[in-house]
């Protein structure tokens, strides 16, 4: 099993997918350690676009498991969790460009701190037209801990919120709550914040780290700050108490998961089962 599954999910603009792919060749973790997931709309489309640049690294491109003219990334996002082989999942959005240490530090804080753990990275908006994010590096929150801070209160986790930009969850915590919710898909917002309020319920820690940088450039789609469905500060609030908020999201990712190893086992019977080379149908 691979340690990290770096995750992008991308739409019909794709400008910085070739950027990505560059400052990905300069992660200081060796390559054999981890994996690029793309689920992209237009896959059928632009299929050579990664394949063609010889990258380095395992690199799989696939489509979402559905369409749908209203969907947002959520479902997507399930889609690559099905597909990734690493222990730690890397969200990366597609206007996201990685400090070159970002992999390897957030795996060795994963074997740090276990499995039970959400960690957020530090971000910093390369352009001007809407505001930062201010998920910046002089932000301490909670009880400092080898240049780290746990985020323990809502006022913290207003300027600092896990947002599938420089963030990282454990693969098999991801699998335990079934991923993210997509029945806020279609929404505008909140899902990513959504999913980081259920870790914490589950029993997962938010760790604020402070030291690998990455980049923001402005949105492919412009998008705005729009009012949200859901209340972070409310789901915030209520994760905090134990209280269970969340229904199912009518798929079981891990159930999704068994049977592609069992489709791999039958095609390849001397390939482990999470070396998968499928391509879900979209």
């Amino acid at each position: 099993m691979r340690k990290v599954s770096v995750l992008t999910i991308t739409w019909k603009p794709w400008d910085f997918l070739l950027k990505q792919a560059a400052c990905l060749k300069e992660q200081t973790l060796p390559y054999d350690d981890w994996e690029w997931v793309v689920v992209d709309d237009c896959h059928q489309h632009r299929p050579t676009i990664l394949t063609g640049l010889n990258l380095p690294f395992r690199v799989l491109h696939i489509p979402p498991h559905e369409l749908l003219s209203t969907s947002e990334p959520l479902a997507a996002i399930n889609t690559a969790l099905l597909y990734a082989e690493g222990e730690l999942i890397h969200f990366m959005g597609d206007y996201m460009i990685l400090g070159t240490s970002v992999l390897k530090t957030h795996w060795s804080l994963f074997e740090t701190y276990g499995p039970k753990v959400i960690i957020s990275g530090p971000v910093t908006a390369l352009h001007t037209w809407r505001p930062a994010e201010e998920r910046v590096p002089e932000v301490f929150i909670g009880p400092r801990e080898d240049g780290i801070g746990w985020v323990e209160s809502i006022d913290h986790i207003r300027r600092w919120y896990w947002a599938t930009k420089n963030d990282s969850a454990g693969l098999e915590a991801t699998l335990d709550i079934n991923g993210f919710d997509e029945r806020l898909d279609a929404h505008t917002g909140g899902g990513d914040v959504e999913f980081a309020m259920r870790m914490i319920s589950n029993g997962c820690k938010y760790l604020a780290e402070t030291k690998t940088q990455s980049w923001e450039h402005d949105h492919q789609g412009k998008k705005r700050e729009w009012p949200r469905p859901v209340s972070w500060q409310d789901l915030f609030a209520k994760a905090q108490r134990g209280e269970a908020l969340w229904a199912p999201n009518g798929r079981n990712l891990r159930a999704e998961r068994e049977r592609l190893c069992e489709q791999s086992r039958s095609t390849t019977a001397t390939s482990h089962p999470r070396q998968r080379n499928l391509s879900p149908k979209p």
